[in-house]
């Protein structure tokens, strides 16, 4: 970035290791002791970045000086270098607003934009005696976590020293990216009908608002195609099911070399995949496709959250994050981007069988359903609660039904 503004909207990118596809940007969270700020993994499409849900935008603002104020979307705070009145204290962040007593000392910093690279440069100055000791900047510190593998390293400031020569230094670089992509985030909780209309055949950057649980079959539906040649999603990877045929009530899959827009499929990744994040893909707002037969045993994809009712529950199965298979009752609801399977009328469920590359699976029918606990009222209307154990003595209604708690 050549130029900024006051009021530029950015977000802050170390791509040292770019060339392995590992590029961070500085994100919504803080790490345990709040004074780092973690980096997430991002994806940059030549001068484009495609920030996901996990990384934080920045807004600069030109203060009343020739300084600068760093301005985070997320947290409505700025981010400040967090001087307490020790040279220890120089590589740690904080986020305050503007009426903090100590906002005057720690918020204020130097822009400066290199040929490849910025400096956010803070002042340090010990605020009792106003000692000073040499500028910080913010800069990044690769690191890695096995828990979370978005988790790319950590922001923070350091002792200022822009010399090309020192191999720490240039790792640490930041840069300011103002291209942003306009993504296009799937949300599982919302009704996503519309948006696919207006993306219908266009090739864009989506976000998939969901998680994908490491060690555990997922169901799963997009309106696009995903290439699966590496055997990866999102970086992480995958074992990938495709429905195959039903014999008796055992339901067979196969693997499955792609991921077709509409057709449902089950995934069961190494690690857990948050909010994944798909470049350049093609939105194909088609009806999901039914697998299977439709008046026997199938498997249905959706794109929205669907309501079951009296009509289709008796035949609906959902597949829990536990590997169990739930029954559905009328008023149950399911997120977006899942599937369910359908059983013949009068199956007992408790007969259905998954069999995974000719393999059985410890999947079978439970009695839990999808619904919230129920709601408790008293007699006057008054809500009460969900747990009948701590409601008060007297005539208590639940599920429609009137019950003495004694």
């Amino acid at each position: 970035m050549s130029e900024i503004k006051d009021g530029d909207t950015v977000i802050i990118i170390n791509n040292y290791i770019r060339d392995n596809g590992s590029c961070s940007a500085l994100g919504i969270k803080l790490n345990d002791s709040k004074n780092k700020i973690c980096g997430s993994k991002i994806t940059i499409n030549e001068e484009i970045a495609i920030p996901s849900s996990d990384i934080d935008r920045i807004i600069l603002e030109k203060d009343n000086t020739d300084k600068w104020l760093i301005f985070s979307i997320t947290h409505q705070k700025y981010i400040c270098n967090d001087n307490k009145g020790s040279k220890a204290d120089i590589n740690k962040l904080i986020l305050l607003i503007k009426e903090d007593k100590n906002f005057k000392y720690k918020a204020k910093t130097d822009i400066i934009i290199k040929e490849n690279f910025a400096i956010i440069e803070y002042p340090y100055i010990k605020i009792n005696n106003r000692e000073q000791y040499n500028n910080c900047a913010l800069n990044f510190r690769y690191s890695t976590d096995r828990i979370d593998p978005n988790f790319i390293g950590y922001f923070s400031c350091y002792d200022k020293d822009y010399s090309v020569n020192t191999n720490p230094t240039i790792q640490r670089r930041i840069q300011l990216y103002k291209k942003l992509s306009s993504l296009c985030t799937l949300n599982d909780t919302v009704n996503n009908s519309k948006l696919l209309e207006a993306n219908d055949n266009k090739s864009t950057p989506v976000i998939l608002s969901r998680t994908l649980l490491a060690d555990t079959w997922n169901t799963f539906c997009v309106p696009f195609d995903i290439d699966l040649k590496d055997g990866k999603i999102n970086g992480t990877e995958v074992n990938v099911m495709d429905y195959d045929n039903t014999t008796g009530h055992t339901i067979n899959f196969k693997n499955a070399t792609k991921i077709e827009a509409g057709k449902a499929y089950l995934i069961k990744p190494k690690k857990d995949i948050k909010d994944p994040v798909f470049s350049d893909v093609i939105i194909k707002n088609v009806t999901p496709i039914v697998s299977g037969d439709k008046d026997g045993y199938s498997f249905v994809g959706i794109y929205s959250p669907i309501t079951f009712n009296d009509s289709n529950k008796d035949r609906i199965l959902i597949l829990s994050k536990e590997g169990k298979f739930l029954s559905v009752r009328n008023g149950d609801r399911m997120k977006g981007m899942r599937a369910y399977f359908t059983i013949p009328p009068k199956t007992k469920a408790e007969a259905v069988r998954l069999m995974i590359n000719n393999k059985p699976t410890a999947i079978t029918e439970i009695s839990t359903t999808l619904s919230s606990p129920e709601k408790i009222f008293y007699t006057d209307g008054t809500y009460a609660g969900t747990d009948i154990k701590k409601v008060k003595k007297g005539i208590v209604i639940k599920g429609g039904k009137k019950i003495l708690v004694k």
